[in-house]
């Protein structure tokens, strides 16, 4: 599809997850409103992360200091005239800045500094992969619930005996999807023993929180042992019938989404 003739963005850093949820109301419900085309959170380690493995090479446009722990967002707009949306998001920026929710923040002023914002956004996955062993996990989660679910993962891991394991997050926190990352820092293969614990660890916090496991990248062939915890036999019972309906040989896509018959 063509790209919007208009496109805006803007990077934002705030103290707390509870004033990005915040400013994401203002946006959502009273700023940007139709024009509003994504909404990113980065946490503070990841983005150390992408400063460590990336440089000077994409560098996120407000300084992130070590001893200052900021969580980040980019808030992207897309519209059809470009007075118009630019009013909205001075104001938006303006607002919130008013109202104490932002520390920093810069405005793009074209869409190559548009382009250099995402680059920051989508370093973060190899970041992780240089830094060490990763152990990834997708899960849907009320936006409300992703603070309590962070400091629930990090607590979990300093209760264990290895030493560099670091829980990085990010995510499209609009949608309810969190990026949850567990790195081995300097250790580059898995352990059976603590991808067991990670894997019960994050399934319990899921779905405590009425959450899902399943995020923008479906089951796959990992995720899917999980699904009896979390659907019951019948249901499971009834998936597969309409599965063997369609592909009675089961041909299509083996061992992918649906546990073990």
């Amino acid at each position: 599809p063509p790209l919007p003739s208009s496109m805006g963005a803007v990077w934002l850093t705030s103290k707390s997850l509870q004033d990005v949820l915040q400013i994401l109301e203002l946006a959502r419900t009273k700023y940007l409103n139709e024009v509003l085309a994504a909404f990113e959170f980065m946490d503070h380690d990841v983005l150390k992360l992408v400063g460590m493995t990336h440089g000077a090479s994409v560098k996120p446009p407000v300084a992130i200091m070590d001893d200052v722990p900021l969580y980040s967002i980019l808030v992207e707009t897309h519209g059809s005239n470009q007075d118009h949306d630019e009013e909205k998001l001075q104001a938006f920026v303006e607002n919130i800045m008013d109202k104490g929710l932002v520390v920093d923040g810069a405005i793009a002023q074209n869409l190559g500094q548009v382009q250099d914002f995402w680059k920051v956004r989508e370093a973060c996955n190899p970041a992780v992969a240089a830094t060490g062993y990763v152990y990834k996990y997708d899960v849907s989660l009320a936006a409300d619930d992703f603070d309590g679910f962070i400091r629930e993962m990090r607590s979990r891991l300093m209760s264990l005996p290895q030493q560099g394991l670091l829980c990085v997050n990010w995510g499209h926190i609009i949608d309810g999807n969190l990026h949850c990352n567990i790195v081995c820092q300097g250790k580059f293969e898995r352990d059976p023993e603590l991808l067991m614990y990670i894997e019960r660890s994050v399934l319990e916090g899921v779905m405590t929180r009425n959450g899902s496991i399943s995020a923008e990248h479906g089951l796959g062939q990992y995720k899917n042992k999980h699904m009896t915890k979390i659907k019951d036999a019948a249901t499971l019972q009834a998936m597969w019938s309409v599965k063997k309906l369609f592909d009675p040989h089961l041909i299509m896509n083996p061992g992918k989404y649906l546990p073990s018959d």
